[in-house]
């Protein structure tokens, strides 16, 4: 409220501007670092679920085999968690994913509960084997975004996902909402060098099907820069993350970054049916810059996710941190409230704060460049 009192937000950017910030910080920001109080996530990443029908290539390590020996969060459990979110002023915004959500048995009875209680969410998915859940279920559900994977013509697309017959599914799935369906259909497709040539065809997919596009950059990290990761993990957090990392990089070196940004131009340019959007929109300089140049900082020297968002993971480990690779702490053992502010989780923001961390680079949450800000100019979330 104090933030809200005493600045203007066109005053305020020009001020951060000023001083090299791009992007405003939320109101949490100066909460928990000037005021030291208490603050909620208005942002939850919920992840129900690791196990996936697919194998995509772009997919963390962490994510393409659950934890052996973890069970999932129950049904119970997270409608504990979603009871607690219901509780928060504002309402936090929920983006369900896995792994591959529809996976889940009790799917339906979590998004009816978050419905329920009121809470705004999108969900993310692969679409494959839905129509073999209840369709009357399955339409009868209201999230705010339903979001579906759609990386390239067939032979693109199965090839990304690595399972023959996976592009046949979605289409006829995505076919089906589209006719049956109330809710808003986004497709997302992540640009790697496997589809960078194809980014036209897949405009034309989602042209003949009238669903709204987005494009996303590929987050990924270098071998030294993973390396780097290591060191500051384990001498900072006491942290090992042993071999996994994100997205590897061994093939980049075949992405044409100046074809790449004609197509984004091209793109652009021309006059569709649907709306197209970048998450983020860079220029052609910092296109080749970020596919090219692995070292340096593109999107943002500031990253604000640990003072808005949180990820909970399908055991309910708790990061502040998009990435899985620092828990704060288990909500079977402690409500999130309490979680997203003690002190590991503070530790975090304190770090960042100074210094960005050598993952960051390639993380296209920098800043506020989250996919609802992007492509909805959905801010209240963040600020």
């Amino acid at each position: 409220m104090l933030y809200k009192k005493f600045f203007n937000q066109n005053l305020a950017k020009l001020i951060f501007f000023a001083f090299g910030i791009k992007h405003l910080p939320p109101i949490n920001f100066f909460k928990n670092t000037l005021l030291k109080r208490m603050i909620y996530p208005n942002y939850i990443r919920l992840e129900l679920t690791h196990q996936c029908n697919l194998n995509c290539i772009m997919c963390p390590s962490f994510l393409r085999i659950p934890k052996a020996g973890k069970k999932e969060l129950n049904l119970e459990e997270i409608k504990k968690v979603i009871d607690e979110l219901s509780g928060y002023r504002p309402r936090p915004y929920i983006s369900v994913s896995g792994g591959e959500p529809f996976l889940r048995q009790d799917i339906f009875d979590i998004l009816k509960h978050l419905e329920y209680r009121g809470l705004k969410y999108k969900i993310l998915t692969n679409a494959v084997g839905i129509l073999h859940r209840p369709k009357e279920r399955l339409i009868s559900i209201n999230p705010d975004i339903f979001q579906v994977s759609l990386d390239g013509p067939e032979h693109i697309h199965d090839k990304i996902r690595q399972t023959p017959g996976a592009f046949f599914g979605t289409i006829e799935a995505l076919r089906y909402l589209r006719e049956h369906a109330k809710f808003k259909i986004l497709l997302m497709c992540t640009i790697s060098s496997v589809n960078s040539e194809y980014l036209h065809d897949i405009v034309r997919i989602a042209e003949e099907l009238g669903i709204d596009l987005c494009f996303g950059h590929l987050s990924f990290i270098s071998p030294r820069r993973f390396a780097q990761q290591k060191t500051i993990m384990k001498k900072e957090f006491g942290i090992d993350l042993g071999d996994s990392r994100s997205t590897d990089i061994n093939d980049l070196h075949r992405l044409d970054t100046r074809r790449l940004s004609d197509q984004i131009a091209r793109i652009h340019g021309q006059k569709t049916g649907i709306n197209i959007y970048f998450t983020q929109e860079l220029s052609k300089e910092q296109v080749a810059k970020y596919y090219s140049d692995t070292e340096c900082c593109v999107f943002s020297d500031k990253c604000y996710y640990p003072w808005y968002g949180v990820k909970i993971d399908p055991y309910g480990e708790v990061s502040v941190c998009k990435d899985n690779y620092f828990a704060v702490g288990n909500i079977k053992e402690s409500s999130l409230v309490n979680l997203y502010n003690n002190r590991q989780a503070n530790r975090f923001r304190g770090y960042l704060r100074k210094n960005l961390l050598p993952l960051c680079l390639r993380c296209c949450w920098c800043g506020s460049g989250d996919l609802m800000t992007t492509v909805f100019g959905r801010t209240e979330s963040l600020t």
